[in-house]
């Protein structure tokens, strides 16, 4: 499922921090200062994969990933 670049997953996938919960965000934790989450970049914003995030997010909802990559 992860047999992508890293940078067609940055233009695929936008790892953010947040204050709220994105409504769109595919995958998200809850940290001290908000939230990290994984999102659909539509935009193509340029931005560094957190393979930790992403590793996690494959494993909890395998099903958005594969939609989006």
């Amino acid at each position: 499922m992860l047999n992508r670049s890293l940078d067609e997953i940055s233009q695929r996938l936008l790892f953010a921090r947040t204050d709220s919960l994105p409504e769109d965000s595919i995958y998200s934790e809850q940290e001290l200062p908000g939230y990290f989450s994984v999102l659909p970049n539509e935009e193509e914003e340029e931005n560094t994969p957190d393979i930790e995030l992403l590793y996690k997010a494959v494993l909890q909802v395998p099903e958005k990933i594969k939609m989006i990559i």
